[in-house]
């Protein structure tokens, strides 16, 4: 992906994020491409809702989760069982 198609796309995560922290689900693609700095247009071609943008948020909170604390990847043998986390 080009590095300003890549930037466009943070911007538009971050945004979206921003603003249903602040208004709930009630924020419009248009809000979210307007706090970006974005055609609206262009917000569509990266992607198709406001819940497209925030499932790629999830995806990053939780890939950064897992950097942050490896050895959340792989449950300690027998854990379960004995109600560990």
């Amino acid at each position: 992906m080009r590095s300003d198609a890549e930037r466009n796309r943070r911007r538009l995560i971050k945004s979206a994020a921003f603003l249903v922290n602040r208004r709930g689900t009630t924020v419009k693609m248009t809000d979210v491409a307007e706090r970006a700095e974005v055609a609206t247009a262009r917000a569509y071609r990266h992607f198709s809702s406001i819940d497209e943008i925030l499932a790629e948020f999830g995806c990053n909170v939780g890939l950064r989760l897992l950097k942050f604390q490896p050895e959340a990847r792989e449950p300690r043998r027998g854990a379960a069982l004995r109600g560990e986390r």
